[in-house]
């Protein structure tokens, strides 16, 4: 009896042990799920990425301009007085080198919020993948174990029709 069941033993532990190293099989729908929330966490943090470019965009520009108004009416102004044209191109150099230093950390904020972007995107990807690759095991699983269950089935009622067919014939004797 041992050694009948021993196949269906060794090859239900094999499957298992599959099914075990694949992640389960059977949270493929949370790891797609997991992955369409994490597409959608990416998509969003992009949009407000662009949307913080176009905004600093706008910031920048009429930072600019502000400071080129300013440092035109100062000149128009103080035109005359060499000392105060000294300080007001010292003020302006200032305000345009921290116009650029703000752009500058702004640059790499994005560069940084960007990877996360693109960090984000591959987990979803790699998730979905074992998502699928999971649904995929458990297909396979199906189809090896189902014919192996039914094979089981078969064995165990023909020893039960064996074993019936040998009380009747010992009854008989």
């Amino acid at each position: 009896m041992f050694r009948q069941k021993w196949p269906f033993l060794s090859c239900a532990i094999v499957m298992g042990g599959c099914v075990g190293a694949a992640g389960c099989a059977g949270h493929a729908q949370v790891e797609l799920a997991a992955a369409d929330a994490i597409e959608a966490l990416a998509t969003e943090t992009q949009k407000a990425l662009d949307e913080y470019d176009r905004e600093l965009d706008e910031s920048d520009t009429t930072r600019g301009r502000e400071i080129a108004a300013a440092f035109v009416d100062r000149t128009k102004r103080d035109h005359d007085d060499d000392e105060q044209m000294a300080r007001h191109e010292a003020a302006f150099s200032a305000a345009i080198d921290r116009l650029w230093a703000d752009r500058e950390t702004a640059i790499r904020r994005h560069g940084r919020a960007s990877a996360n972007v693109g960090t984000l995107k591959e987990t979803a990807t790699g998730l979905r993948r074992m998502g699928v690759d999971a649904l995929g095991l458990e297909d396979e699983a199906r189809r090896y174990v189902e014919p192996l269950l039914d094979a089981r089935a078969r064995l165990v009622a023909s020893s039960k029709n064996a074993s019936t067919t040998q009380a009747a014939s010992a009854r008989a004797n």
